[in-house]
């Protein structure tokens, strides 16, 4: 066949077609990122699930299988000196064993938002409300016919109001407040003897009012690494027995992969108007963790 020759029209044209397409690749790859909105809404579940089987077992146990649920969701909008930031926390885990049937093990639901307006660089004037329950009805251990209810859903509750001074930086928030409004409710008191919880005879609620600290900090270690911390304190000022409580938890996250973590958490309680002795949690566990 004929043997087609270029001219250098002809390779002037094939040049420039070139760089056309390299320009218009090269914009491609530049183009601006999506705009986010003023929202930050992010959330994470890790689950876990664990079972045992014993048959002619003489060393002990019993079969059972649990499940626990720790769920925390997070939605922050920031517009110039102003921030709100909603959270919430629902953990809930069930232990089925022959003897006792299904019962609850673990159950907390907890509701947060905090208004901020920034002072100075790292101040701001701030107001929060926190919320605290759990969902299920729950019994001692060894109350096998289930005749003595410990909680449920709203007996308790708690409802705090707190007005002060937050100290922000990254990761790492301290709201000290002069005055803290503090209600406790007790809503089946059929059931439950609200006295327990520091509520009068003839009453569902109580107020009371004292200054708190509530501090957050989050810290990545390592890469995969994590430890997150939460500490909340309340004392009752205005009372010569006045109320204390201070709840203390630790987070520590060790990443397998992109849904399996390593998960270390440990709970220290004191609120003297449901026991004189400190409360201690901690649980060990391989999840599946998802993030949202």
């Amino acid at each position: 066949g004929e043997k087609m020759e270029l001219t250098d029209n002809d390779n002037l044209t094939l040049a420039e077609m070139f760089r056309e397409e390299f320009r218009m690749s090269s914009n491609m790859k530049t183009l601006p990122k999506e705009k986010k909105g003023p929202w930050d809404v992010s959330g994470e579940e890790n689950m876990q699930l664990s079972q045992l089987f014993l048959a002619n077992w003489i060393k002990g146990g019993e079969s059972n299988v649990t499940l626990l649920s720790d769920m925390r969701a997070k939605a922050v909008l920031t517009y110039k000196r102003h921030s709100w930031e909603n959270s919430g926390t629902h953990k809930v885990g069930f232990t089925h064993t022959s003897t006792l049937g299904t019962r609850v093990s673990n159950d907390a639901f907890d509701l947060q938002s905090k208004y901020g307006f920034k002072a100075t660089k790292k101040w701001y004037y701030s107001f929060m409300t926190t919320f605290k329950t759990q969902m299920f009805r729950n019994y001692a251990s060894n109350d096998k016919e289930k005749k003595n209810l410990k909680s449920t859903m709203l007996s308790p509750a708690y409802l705090q109001l707190v007005v002060g001074m937050d100290y922000k930086v990254t990761n790492l928030s301290v709201l000290l407040s002069p005055y803290t409004a503090s209600l406790t409710i007790v809503a089946d008191t059929a059931d439950i003897d609200q006295t327990k919880y520091g509520v009068s005879k003839n009453s569902r609620t109580s107020w009371v009012n004292g200054f708190s600290v509530n501090t957050t900090w989050k810290k990545t270690i390592t890469y995969g690494i994590t430890y997150s911390t939460k500490m909340e304190l309340f004392y009752e000022y205005f009372h010569k027995n006045g109320q204390k409580r201070f709840s203390w938890e630790n987070v520590l996250d060790m990443q397998i992969n992109r849904f399996l973590t390593t998960r270390l958490l440990t709970e220290l309680r004191y609120y003297d108007n449901e026991s004189k002795k400190f409360q201690f949690k901690e649980n060990f566990s391989i999840a599946f963790k998802y993030k949202f």
